[in-house]
């Protein structure tokens, strides 16, 4: 029986009867969701129809508009911030516990899972794959584990920038995505970066470190490698070019090229210390249960398993498994 086969049994005979007790909670939540999304409209057109009538209708009209439009405010916040919030959290908590920890142990029973845990700080500072300056920092469904010899971390993460202060201050996103640390079985002597994406997504990995006020810190030289295909979709910048050419051997480049094609999101990379740092945007959140579909949906647990399976691939692919790198 294959992965997907094994897949299947699961959600046949485990996930689809307790999905449907997760049924009747999304259901009661996508309700009350539709009651304070009609409330808050309800005090939109009130609004809107006061606005172009005010010089035809009277006051105690025009009163009593007021405080229809403010008590339907009043009823969505309640609404919002007490039943739904309290309501959603543990519909959310539910779908995490009996759906999202029965897939990862589908793939392996050892690894660990934390639903409201996530990758540190400290990962994501050695990775060096943002030097901007963040202020928000938040994530969830951490998984731990090891493969083989090679242990890994990953976890969804949200990483946002301040631009501005006080009724000015905006958060701008940094970064959002799946973020991966696994040990490289080798201590590199220097730093090699790989990135896809857009002008902005290499900028904010391959730009110059600010080291005080009047000196900067490269981040290493362009290398120049003889895979077209690989050349084509990623930009590679290492602190030392042979090191970098060791590392990123052909079976390598041809490893990140099927993985860009499977996810193909802006990728950051780095090879540095004795790890190996993946940050891979996404522009939803990754393991969450969706609140206006039905929860009893095969296509849903099928995408958070090879989501998972994440972990695997890149350790796979990349052979951090087989030890290449030292004499074990």
């Amino acid at each position: 029986m294959n992965s997907i086969e094994k897949l299947k049994s699961l959600y046949e005979n485990q996930l689809k009867p307790e999905l449907a007790g997760l049924e009747k909670q999304r259901k009661t939540v996508a309700w009350l969701y539709r009651i304070v999304v009609a409330l808050y409209s309800c005090a939109g057109l009130t609004f809107i129809s006061i606005f172009i009538q005010a010089n035809k209708i009277e006051n105690n009209a025009v009163f009593m508009g007021f405080g229809v439009m403010f008590g339907c405010v009043f009823l969505g916040l309640i609404l919002n911030l007490v039943p739904v919030h309290n309501l959603r959290k543990k519909y959310r908590l539910a779908y995490k516990n009996k759906v999202v920890k029965s897939v990862i142990a589908t793939i392996e029973p050892e690894w660990k899972y934390q639903a409201d845990a996530h990758v540190g700080a400290l990962d994501f500072k050695s990775s060096k794959l943002f030097s901007r300056p963040y202020s928000i920092f938040r994530g969830d469904d951490l998984v731990t584990g090891e493969i083989g010899k090679t242990d890994f971390r990953s976890s969804e993460l949200e990483v946002k920038y301040q631009v501005g202060s006080g009724d000015n201050t905006e958060y701008h996103n940094l970064f959002s995505g799946f973020f991966f640390s696994a040990d490289f079985n080798k201590n590199f002597s220097g730093e090699t970066y790989v990135v896809h994406g857009d002008i902005e997504a290499k900028v904010n990995t391959l730009r110059s470190l600010s080291e005080g006020r009047s000196t900067t810190k490269k981040r290493g030289e362009f290398v120049q490698l003889e895979n077209p295909e690989f050349t084509k979709l990623f930009t590679v910048r290492s602190t030392g070019q042979q090191e970098a050419r060791y590392l990123l051997t052909p079976r390598i480049m041809e490893a990140l090229v099927k993985l860009h094609t499977k996810y193909p999101h802006p990728t950051h990379i780095s090879f540095i210390g004795k790890r190996v740092y993946f940050a891979i945007a996404f522009d939803k959140q990754l393991f969450e249960a969706r609140i206006f579909k039905p929860v009893a949906n095969f296509d849903e647990v099928e995408k958070l398993y090879h989501l998972f399976m994440l972990n695997a691939e890149i350790i796979g692919e990349l052979s951090l498994n087989t030890r290449i790198w030292t004499k074990q």
